[in-house]
């Protein structure tokens, strides 16, 4: 078996292929570790184009300075006046997984001025999205209570506040309207 594989390696054309087959690998593996070099090479210029059109973009759109909100009515205003936001359209809350639902139209008044009119309009959504995680705690039989409304603006004024208090550290809501108000 020794002297058949000594007489295989002796012949030219196996000699032949064996340094084919080697420089073959060798290019190969030398293209692959090039590519993969290649590839690493070409994240990091995007991911150095990415840094300057960023830069370039606030350069070019520097950020708007945080809105500032005071806690008191500016002086030219009288303190009493209120200052409403809607909320938007009637929102929709069903009451656990039954058919059942409450539909309202929520209003939101201040007495804090135009900063806090401005706050609340820049949460709106959030605001909306509050509103509809506290009516769906509600049951159906906390709905018809003859008292339901005034609880539900309470809970709503406290609630929303609550989470203006957590994300702008600014609590403005003094009432909440519910100025139409269904539960089937």
């Amino acid at each position: 078996m020794l002297g058949t594989l000594k007489t295989i390696f002796r012949n030219p054309f196996v000699l032949a292929f064996g340094g084919v087959t080697l420089a073959v690998v060798g290019v190969v593996l030398g293209l692959m570790i090039q590519n993969n070099a290649n590839e690493e090479a070409r994240k990091i210029a995007l991911e150095a184009k990415r840094a300057a059109e960023a830069a370039e973009y606030l350069r070019l759109n520097p950020p708007k300075p945080a809105l500032q909100f005071r806690v008191t009515p500016p002086p030219s205003e009288d303190p009493l006046t209120p200052r409403y936001v809607q909320l938007g359209d009637e929102l929709v809350a069903n009451f656990g997984r039954s058919a059942r639902f409450i539909l309202v139209e929520v209003n939101l008044g201040t007495r804090y001025g135009e900063d806090a009119e401005q706050l609340i309009t820049l949460h709106k959504l959030a605001l909306r999205a509050q509103t509809l995680a506290i009516l769906s705690k509600m049951t159906f039989k906390d709905a018809q209570r003859p008292d339901a409304k005034v609880t539900i603006q309470n809970n709503l004024r406290v609630g929303l506040n609550s989470f203006l208090q957590e994300i702008d550290k600014f609590s403005p809501i003094d009432e909440v309207l519910i100025t139409r108000m269904v539960v089937k």
